[in-house]
């Protein structure tokens, strides 16, 4: 397949905008249209495990009464236990405590431990029997004793659920519309509207007419293989001939050209306009509206449970005591070896645990935040790719309009043309001397400029480009 010739009628700025901001655009459109037929990022796919995720914890939870306070242990343990040991004594100790508490003997649970209260006056029993009658039994004081609070959830009525599904349905279907339809869409608009300058040029200049600037200088190039005297003249036929076509309209050409240089800004600066007061701002939106939707009813009725628990006067907080801190008890742990078993008494102290892990549905236990780990990451890929897109266009915005703010000062300003070029010269000549100069080299722009073909000159006058 033939690949497209370079037109000697354009800049290097037109012409890399077209040849490379086009595929970008094209590549973008393909690998968006294409990235949400991945079976994982179908709504189903994303939305299934996190609303079996809630159920399960809303049924899980919802058939607990009020939580109880969890004490640990800190006990001084001999100078040879190691940080494992150590670890082990503390967890194994705090572990009937609670037992303890909630009524419930540690040796049914035959974790080898035996609490006992026996304060620093009294000896310690050398009998095991003498030890009952020391065993820890829990009393809890008058000021910690209340009554068992009434917790009233609200579940989520029929017209609630409804309103939910339908809530949750229009989100999910505008969500996957942005990123199925809309995005691919606005990107392959993006390459057409890059490509639409160079048509409507292309056509123009096909029928207004004028000098051929990119026929010119192509012929001016193909005689790099004559001699000298040869290829100057050729160039001089050249010039004469692109002179014959300037006397019927001396600034077609080049008002042409500067009409394409300006729907390139003009095309640039809207799809730029687009991006930053449209598409990133409903990505930011439609992102942030799934992060906050509630994934099920299960969800809906967690968080009720929260607010109730969270409301009730009567329930203990994490810093209530329930009338056993600072409780200091003696820890008879039994740990078996190889060939025998071995008994340690450590002095234990209990306080109760600082985690507020004790709401069912807290946030800390990551039932929210898990649910929108997936979702989330997916709105990140697409306001990420909104984000590059506005970076490369600013660019893109700023290099032609600079390039054309320049060339509106080759062509036009006639003050500022005559330290480079006569100022007679005509507007399409001067745009065939600069095109020769930047595309044909330096040659031919040389013998164009010392042609007396141009209609209005004094004659056979060296006009430097380079200067």
């Amino acid at each position: 397949m033939a690949v497209p010739r370079r037109s000697l009628a354009q800049d290097s700025v037109v012409y890399y905008t077209l040849t490379v901001s086009v595929p970008f655009f094209l590549l973008l459109s393909l690998v968006t249209w294409l990235l949400p037929l991945n079976p994982d990022l179908q709504p189903q796919t994303l939305q299934t495990a996190e609303i079996r995720s809630a159920e399960h914890r809303g049924r899980a939870h919802l058939v607990q009464s009020v939580p109880s306070l969890n004490y640990e242990a800190q006990c001084w343990c001999p100078s040879q236990f190691t940080h494992n040991m150590v670890e082990y004594t503390n967890a194994v100790c705090g572990a009937a405590f609670n037992l303890r508490i909630q009524g419930i003997d540690p040796a049914t649970r035959n974790l080898g431990v035996s609490l006992y209260d026996i304060s620093f006056s009294d000896l310690i029993p050398v009998s095991a029997g003498d030890h009952k009658d020391k065993e820890f039994m829990p009393r809890v004081s008058n000021e910690t004793q209340s009554e068992t609070p009434t917790i009233n959830i609200q579940t989520p009525t029929q017209k609630e659920s409804s309103e939910f599904l339908r809530l949750k349905q229009e989100k999910t279907d505008k969500a996957w519309h942005f990123i199925h339809v809309k995005t691919p869409f606005v990107l392959f608009l993006f390459a057409i509207c890059l490509t639409i300058p160079h048509l409507v040029w292309i056509l123009m200049s096909g029928l207004v007419g004028g000098v051929n600037v990119d026929k010119t200088l192509l012929s001016a190039m193909s005689a790099g293989r004559l001699d000298y005297d040869s290829r100057r003249r050729l160039y001089n036929e050249l010039a004469h001939a692109a002179g014959e076509s300037m006397r019927a309209c001396s600034w077609v050409a080049s008002a042409l050209y500067l009409l394409l240089k300006l729907l390139v800004c003009a095309a640039v600066l809207a799809e730029l306009f687009v991006v930053h007061g449209s598409l990133l701002p409903q990505a930011k939106s439609v992102g942030d509206d799934l992060k906050l939707m509630p994934r099920s009813d299960a969800t809906i009725l967690a968080n009720n449970a929260n607010d109730a628990l969270k409301n009730c006067s009567n329930t203990p907080k994490p810093t209530q005591d329930m009338g056993y801190s600072h409780k200091l008890l003696l820890c008879t742990m039994q740990i078996r070896m190889l060939q025998n078993i071995q008994t340690f008494t450590l002095q234990c102290i209990f306080n109760p645990e600082t985690s507020t892990s004790f709401l069912p549905f807290s946030d800390q236990n990551g039932s929210r935040k898990e649910a929108a780990v997936t979702q989330a990451r997916v709105w990140e890929v697409y306001e990420a790719l909104y984000l590059i897109v506005q970076t490369c266009l600013v660019l893109v915005a700023v290099v032609n309009v600079v390039s054309l703010l320049e060339w509106l000062v080759k062509l036009v300003a006639g003050p500022c043309r005559r330290k480079r070029l006569s100022p007679n010269l005509p507007a399409d000549a001067c745009l065939l001397l600069y095109m020769a100069d930047q595309n044909a080299g330096p040659e031919v722009a040389r013998v164009f400029a010392q042609s007396g073909a141009w209609g209005r000159g004094e004659g056979k006058e060296n006009i430097a480009l380079n200067e």
